[in-house]
């Protein structure tokens, strides 16, 4: 999903900073980008990597594991309204014929003039068997969060989506899970793999933003943040 924050661009093309943020689910990272999604002259890019595995054509489909089933049933009785969704434009991508390779060429395409830099948010298990598809070029940060913060909201993520009363979630082994729903390290090895892997890529090493830091420290965090890379901090993006 990508969305656009600057209304008036013009047809003139440049080449703006590109910045990802790389981190696990429940992390705070939904938040951290509804927040960039007021800094002015941005484009927000939200896991699109993601997307490519879970909808797009290179999908993996676990039609036998169960979990997998039940959510599939969930979902299938689910009634969506999308009758208030905004026109597909020229900015837009279509999720199901999304792959890892076209989600990096469509972040690499230049920009109308005005847009200055492109924030993605992004699951970092979900590109480590395609590092190849990370955008040259980028600058990289890692948002972490205590694991016993993590593990508990993840949990009650799961017993949503798949509809499990409480005493039935605590029959569920995460490790028979789909690894795309829940990496086999919960996101922690993939995160310290990718950031040794980007470290080495570059001397720009990344920065660590830490969930704690963030919801207690808002405003300095994301001042901090902007400044690093080269956007002014405003009162109007918390």
């Amino acid at each position: 999903m990508m969305q656009n924050n600057n209304k008036t661009l013009n047809t003139n093309f440049r080449k703006p900073e590109r910045v990802f943020v790389w981190t696990n689910s429940r992390s705070l990272g939904t938040i951290f980008f509804k927040c960039l999604s007021f800094v002015p002259y941005t484009q927000i890019f939200y896991e699109p990597y993601s997307t490519a595995v879970q909808l797009g054509p290179e999908r993996v489909i676990d039609s036998k594991n169960k979990y997998y089933k039940d959510a599939i049933s969930r979902y299938e009785s689910m009634k969506f309204d999308f009758s208030n969704l905004p026109s597909i434009d020229e900015t837009r991508f279509d999720s199901y014929t999304s792959t890892m390779e076209s989600v990096k060429k469509h972040i690499e395409a230049p920009v109308a003039d005005g847009v200055q830099t492109i924030f993605c948010k992004e699951l970092a298990c979900m590109i480590l068997n395609n590092l190849d598809q990370i955008p040259k070029g980028c600058r990289h940060a890692f948002l972490i969060r205590n694991p016993y913060r993590v593990l508990p909201s993840w949990k009650e993520m799961m017993r949503s989506m798949l509809r499990y009363s409480k005493d039935r979630m605590e029959q569920v082994d995460f490790r028979d899970m789909p690894r795309h729903h829940v990496p086999a390290q919960y996101g922690y090895v993939e995160m310290l793999e990718l950031f040794n892997y980007l470290k080495e890529q570059s001397n720009d090493a990344p920065i660590i933003i830490d969930a704690d830091d963030l919801q207690n420290n808002t405003t300095s965090i994301l001042k901090q943040f902007l400044e690093h890379f080269g956007m002014p901090y405003q009162d109007s993006v918390v």
